[in-house]
């Protein structure tokens, strides 16, 4: 109780949430094993108390956050080098790319109707696509055009080093075998 009291000199409505990772029960399949609680001041024998009581909660995720936890949990396990990760991650990104290409033209469509007044003006909806539009990247700035020249840069220098590397590795292959040949030689006393 004294941890409570601490907690409220901070926050006067804590929360309280118990995360059981072990729970394997058949509801942890469909709901994530998380209980919450909240204070609430109850009357015990006359007597202000405050205690922690069982609070409903939902989780509540938007579309890309569900694109990235499908993401997640279709990824094959590590251990398992005969699957390719790669291949449904791209089918994935496709499909994510598919699906705001929808999204943009849906809200495009609306915004030309709004424009021609076919459809009503309705401002609290533009601040929202204006909020939408906001958070996308400039593509037309310097901050940009930099940052995306320095990605494509390190992109190209990574692919370099490994070509480079990979060169290398074949390069010192066939030194060894070489050498490993010319010890066979040298053995039976014959030169190659």
């Amino acid at each position: 109780m004294l941890s409570l009291l601490q907690v409220m000199e901070f926050n006067e409505s804590p929360l309280f949430m118990i995360l059981d990772p072990e729970s394997k029960g058949p509801s942890t399949k469909k709901k994530l094993p998380i209980s919450l609680f909240e204070s609430e001041l109850h009357m015990l024998n006359g007597v202000p108390k405050m205690i922690f009581v069982k609070a409903p909660f939902k989780i509540d995720t938007s579309e890309t956050e569900g694109i990235a936890i499908d993401h997640i949990s279709k990824i094959a396990p590590i251990g398992d080098a005969s699957k390719s990760t790669l291949h449904p991650y791209l089918g994935n990104v496709r499909d994510a790319v598919k699906m705001l290409d929808r999204q943009v033209d849906v809200l495009l469509r609306f915004l030309q109707a709004m424009k021609n007044a076919e459809a009503p003006l309705d401002h609290n909806l533009l601040r929202h696509i204006s909020s939408i539009c906001n958070q996308l990247p400039a593509m037309k700035s310097e901050h940009f055009d930099a940052s995306f020249t320095q990605e494509y840069s390190d992109a190209l220098l990574v692919s370099y080093l490994a070509t480079l590397t990979k060169g290398a590795t074949n390069a010192n292959t066939v030194v060894d075998r070489f050498a490993t040949t010319q010890e066979r030689g040298h053995q039976r006393g014959t030169l190659l």
